[in-house]
């Protein structure tokens, strides 16, 4: 709808590096609370914060912002946008071993895919247009996705992770809002084969291979809601 907004998955990226830092590998559940609005004259300040572990060896991440600008300097208005648990019970995924696209799946043409988009409300500039391919097997999506700029400095990059998400919306715009058993198994990808299990318009399981089959990322559980422009108007 115009509003410029940090990536969801950007929130994931933040909360897996965080979890890395105290040891451990699993983001078990991450609820996106309230977007992150960006503008061409505010920086944002943004803080992740990752709580001792409790008694069952859980530990909290939850992620702020504040504005920061150079005409007054910090404010003190934290925002909490983002809020989950980390656990260290990690599994590992079989690698993807047979035909790709698997066999019985229809190609679905992708050449109008970012254009479709806008018509609901995505604005995807270039380094988000990473969709190339996609084939179907009933509620079973098969995408190719590729990173169109630079993987340095990230684990898994939030325009990659994101754009393995764009064959999901079903008409309306919906927006993920939480993140469920995501482990990230591989670092620095650009390229990832991506099998989507569409439960239904608002709930998905996600695993992204890299292009020998490997495991990059599996997600067991993605909810996402719709997004509406009064909601965004009233999140700026």
């Amino acid at each position: 709808f115009g509003t410029a907004i940090l990536p969801g998955t950007a929130f994931v990226e933040l909360a897996l590096h965080a979890a890395d830092q105290v040891g451990y590998r699993v983001l078990d559940e991450l609820t996106l609370e309230r977007p992150l609005v960006l503008t061409d004259t505010t920086h944002s300040v943004i803080q992740v914060t990752v709580t001792t572990p409790d008694t069952d060896g859980r530990r909290t991440v939850t992620i702020h912002s504040r504005p920061h600008t150079t005409d007054t300097g910090l404010t003190d208005d934290w925002t909490r946008h983002a809020v989950g648990t980390l656990t260290d019970t990690p599994t590992t995924p079989a690698p993807f071993t047979g035909t790709w696209p698997p066999t019985g799946t229809q190609r679905v043409d992708t050449a109008d895919t970012y254009q479709r988009l806008s018509t609901v409300g995505y604005g995807y500039g270039p380094a988000f247009q990473g969709l190339t391919a996609l084939w179907q097997q009933g509620q079973d999506l098969y995408a190719e996705v590729v990173l169109p700029t630079d993987a340095d400095g990230f684990a898994l990059h939030p325009a990659l992770l994101d754009a393995a998400l764009h064959p999901l919306p079903a008409g309306d715009l919906w927006v993920p809002f939480s993140w469920n058993g995501v482990q990230l198994h591989a670092t620095a990808a650009s390229t990832l084969r991506v099998h989507l299990n569409r439960r239904s318009d608002s709930a998905a399981q996600l695993t992204a291979y890299d292009t020998t089959g490997n495991p990059v990322i599996t997600v067991d559980d993605l909810r996402l809601q719709r997004m509406s422009p009064d909601q965004l108007a009233t999140t700026a």
